[in-house]
């Protein structure tokens, strides 16, 4: 398969509230594609399908070298409501290199302590500190 048809593979994907087990696999091994577009692709097509298996990907692309992977990785962890992801978006707000990427990290990280309403002195320190020391206004903004 060329990366046309795995990139509208993927895209085809966008309307459909569940993956077979098959569409699953398929993606799975997208994600490790030496296309990091089609690697991104996977990443924001996951944000559609909340499950054990998609964030498990999803946490795996979030560590992937390119930025633009991170960066939809990042925004479709935020559909993650749990501590778990919450504090890996928070180590990564600190260690992510790219201000776009670092930037959606900061996004999703908010949207998630705010939905728990667990808020806690170790968060407003860190975003005092990017207030303070943070060079990209994108990533001071969010």
């Amino acid at each position: 398969m060329d990366n046309l048809e795995k990139i509208n593979f993927i895209d085809s994907l966008e309307d459909r509230r569940k993956l077979t087990n098959e569409q699953f696999t398929l993606l799975k091994l997208f994600s490790s594609d030496t296309d990091s577009f089609v690697r991104s692709r996977c990443a924001a097509i996951l944000v559609n399908f909340e499950t054990e298996q998609s964030k498990q990907l999803l946490l795996k692309l979030a560590k992937d070298q390119d930025e633009f992977v991170r960066t939809e990785a990042y925004d479709s962890l935020g559909i993650f409501i749990d501590e778990d992801i919450e504090n890996i978006l928070f180590y990564s707000i600190r260690t992510e290199t790219d201000e776009l990427a670092k930037n959606y990290a900061i996004l999703s990280w908010i949207n998630i302590v705010k939905v728990r309403s667990k808020i806690n002195k170790e968060h407003i320190m860190l975003l005092k500190t990017l207030i303070q020391t943070e060079h990209s206004p994108y990533c001071r903004l969010a």
